[in-house]
């Protein structure tokens, strides 16, 4: 084996090694993102009945303030009757 071939095969033993490396570090990071993922759609799924109740509770004071704002005309009319 002459020294160019030894260099190169030395340079290819290196760059094989540098890929592998990076595919590994690549497939942590993908199977990382997948966890996250995983854990935000858990999240999602626990907030979704707490969405409801929270815009049924928004509902439910929005009829409480119409039926006070309308109690404030009935007080204010009787009050400019008397």
């Amino acid at each position: 084996m002459t020294e160019l071939e030894r260099q190169l095969t030395k340079a290819l033993r290196e760059l094989s090694g540098q890929y592998e490396r990076e595919q590994k570090q690549q497939a942590e990071r993908v199977e990382d993102l997948r966890r996250q993922m995983q854990r935000l759609e858990e999240a999602v799924k626990d907030l979704q009945p707490q969405l409801g109740r929270t815009a049924e509770l928004a509902e439910n004071l929005q009829r409480q303030v119409k039926l006070l704002a309308q109690d404030y005309r009935d007080i204010a009319a009787l009050l400019s009757r008397g």
